[in-house]
């Protein structure tokens, strides 16, 4: 259980939360820190799992976005499978919204702690697998800002499908003649539509609808009907510029 400073401490009764912790099925330690992220804190952890023979880990401290990565590592250090860890955020999702409401967002952290403990004792051992990537990109939306992404990512060598809903790209572009500084928008993007349609890397798809999207980052397979035909995009990126 982490104080993180004051962020969680000030209004959440942490040493509360610990002992409510101790009763839960399946936990056999706990303790607060005051940060839990700090080097000795993290090396605290990895002999608790070796003093205590701990096959399951839950850090009850703020989003698991930006340490995450840090408490999966302190794991695999004490010699468990990374994936055997839990993180329950009682900073963003608790502390940080219910400032005023102390003695509630201590019974929430409870709760929170609670359904990570849970979710812990179901947690299955994985591992790692490098996957091929497909280079290829996906850009939904041919106004100003889907073509000059499909054209950004072209002019560095990869092969990008731009898909457009309407007949023409441009979007909203089209509708508006000059900028308040007097910039002729229809000839800027008249040269955009131009770049985009005689780049070899880009392929437009106009008067299309994606119908499938499947797949997973760095492999996705696509389905855009366009002109009455079906197309299967296989990309491993995709930008929404709608």
């Amino acid at each position: 259980m982490c104080h993180c400073g004051a962020n969680i401490g000030r209004v959440v009764d942490v040493p509360s939360v610990v002992d409510y912790a101790l009763t839960l099925p399946n936990v056999v330690y706990a303790q607060e820190q005051l940060f839990s992220c700090a080097t000795n804190s993290a090396q605290e952890i990895t002999d608790m799992i070796e003093e205590k023979g701990l096959n399951r880990v839950v850090v009850a401290a703020c989003s698991p976005i930006t340490l995450e990565p840090l408490f999966r590592d302190t794991v695999r250090e004490a010699g468990i499978n990374q994936y055997y860890y839990e993180m329950a955020n009682i900073r963003e999702h608790n502390s940080w919204v219910h400032s005023k409401e102390k003695e509630e967002a201590t019974q929430k952290a409870k709760d929170i702690t609670r359904m990570s403990v849970a979710r812990a004792c179901h947690l299955e051992p994985l591992q790692e697998i490098d996957l091929p990537v497909n280079k290829t990109a996906l850009v939904v939306g041919g106004g100003v800002a889907g073509m000059t992404c499909a054209l950004s990512i072209a002019n560095q060598g990869h092969e990008v499908h731009l898909v457009e809903k309407d007949t023409d790209l441009g979007g909203m572009a089209r509708r508006i003649p000059s900028t308040l500084e007097g910039m002729d928008v229809q000839a800027y993007l008249h040269d955009l539509v131009r770049k985009v349609y005689e780049h070899t890397l880009v392929h437009v798809y106009t008067d299309a609808i994606i119908t499938e999207a499947t797949g997973y980052v760095g492999n996705f397979v696509t389905k855009v009907t366009s002109e009455g035909m079906v197309k299967e995009i296989h990309h491993g990126a995709a930008v929404i510029a709608t």
